[in-house]
Parts: C-alpha cells; sequence; structure tokens
C-alpha cells in the first residue's frame, strides 16, 4: 500500500497552484460581471421604453388638445361679433399672428436644429374667449388670451437630444373700436408663463406636416425619441388635429 502523502503544516501554496485558482475565479467575476451589467442594461432599456411611451401618449393628448381648442380673439358687442380671424376665405388685417405658427417649417428637424430657434418654440398657438363691450355695467367683460406653446430645451443626458416643454402664457385683452380685436397684437414671448409641463424626454426629432394658409389645415406631429445610451432603441409618437385657425409656417 503506497503511504498518503500530507502536506507539512509549514509548506504553503504553489505558484501553479495560485495560479489557476486566480484563473477560476477570475472567470467566475467575468462571468458574474457580464450577467449583472448586462441584466442592468436590459432593465434599463424596458425601465426607458415604458416611461417613453407614457410620456408619448401624455404629449399626444396635450397637444392635440392645443390644436382643437385655438381660436381668434373677438369682441362681442350688442348688434355684431368682430373677430380677429375675418371670415374663412377673407383674412383679418392682423390674423396671421393668431395663426398655428411653426417657426422652423414644415417637415423633419432634428433636436439640435430645433434647439437653435429663437426661444426654441416649434409650435405656438392661441386660445381665446371674447371680450363683450355695450351691455349692461355686470354683463361687460375683457377677453383672455393665452398661448400655447411647444418648447424644446436641452437633455441633460445627451447633447444632440431635447426636452420637450409644453407650456401656457396668459393675458387678458381690452380692445376700442373701430378695430376692436381686429387691430390687437402680443407677443407670447413677452407674457409670463402660466404653466408649464415636462413632456418627453430623449427627443431626437420632431416632425411636423400641414398646409399653410388661412383656411385651417391637419396639424400632425411626430416625435421621435431614443435611448440615450444605445440610439437603436427608439419610439415614436404622432398627434393630429385640426385647428380653428390657420397656419402659417416659417419664421
Amino acid at each position: 500500500m503506497i503511504p498518503c502523502r500530507r502536506r507539512s503544516p509549514g509548506t504553503g501554496f504553489t505558484l501553479v497552484e495560485v495560479l489557476i485558482v486566480t484563473l477560476i475565479l477570475g472567470v467566475f467575476l467575468t462571468v458574474g460581471y457580464s450577467l449583472f451589467f448586462g441584466g442592468q442594461r436590459v432593465a434599463g432599456k424596458a425601465a426607458w421604453l415604458q416611461y417613453t411611451a407614457a410620456d408619448l401618449r401624455q404629449a399626444e393628448l396635450a397637444i392635440t388638445r392645443a390644436i382643437q381648442t385655438t381660436s381668434y380673439p373677438s369682441t362681442l358687442l350688442p348688434t355684431k361679433l368682430v373677430d380677429a380671424g375675418g371670415t374663412t376665405t377673407t383674412p383679418g388685417p392682423n390674423s396671421a399672428a393668431f395663426y398655428v405658427r411653426i417657426p422652423g417649417g414644415i417637415g423633419k428637424k432634428t433636436a439640435k436644429t430645433l434647439l437653435g430657434l429663437p426661444d426654441r418654440i416649434l409650435l405656438s398657438m392661441a386660445r381665446c374667449s371674447p371680450e363683450k363691450q355695450g351691455f349692461a355695467a355686470g354683463e361687460n367683460r375683457v377677453g383672455s388670451l393665452t398661448f400655447l406653446l411647444l418648447r424644446l430645451e436641452k437633455s441633460r443626458e445627451k447633447a444632440d437630444q431635447g426636452t420637450l416643454i409644453y407650456e401656457e402664457r396668459a393675458t387678458t385683452y381690452a380692445t376700442t373700436g373701430p378695430d376692436y380685436s381686429t387691430g390687437l397684437a402680443v407677443d407670447p414671448t413677452s407674457l409670463p408663463v402660466s404653466f408649464r409641463m415636462e413632456l418627453v424626454k430623449n427627443v431626437e426629432s420632431i416632425t411636423i406636416d400641414a398646409v399653410p394658409g388661412h383656411v385651417p389645415s391637419k396639424v400632425t406631429v411626430t416625435i421621435a425619441a431614443a435611448y440615450p445610451r444605445d440610439a437603436k432603441v427608439t419610439r415614436e409618437g404622432t398627434s393630429a388635429a385640426v385647428p380653428n385657425v390657420g397656419v402659417f409656417a416659417g419664421p
């Protein structure tokens, strides 16, 4: 019988044994690292897709409602209504100031391009309620005017992406004859912000389609967002509605 060898209490591990153990440990750590961080990446993408889908639905509702509630300033008198928009075929003298305005123009624009627009406004609309003049003292009232703006702010995560913002800027108006509301002119950028909501993060591009002119035409807004850590992971959302006013495209 061959006697069993026992390691002497004073004997350490050999270099070969240490290397083998180190190699095995390294393999286990590499596999564990890959599984852990791979799982984190997958979870991160899944969470981003879920949150962005919800944000795009919110944006669709906000933008559609804003387009549908557009209107011109007007003055209600005992014998007539003076509408700043004029008629369907004949524009009022200052009606274009209250059109749905698309400063960046029709078509697809990258976030980088939109961030270069004045005040970063990519869509501007007006919602008004009429003023009343010439009635009993308790019935007369000033009109209300609210500009509904879509703006893009710089992304905190990626330089060539933006964050889509919805803003409302409100004021009142009181006009005098003979022009009444047809002579009204208001710069929305001079008004204080009365409401602000962040709609969508990681916006890569926005496409706006419409037929410019005094006759109202459908306005379609398509928002494209991309996961900042993987440009192949994207989401899109589209809003479409017909405004009650004309459409102007350009600066």
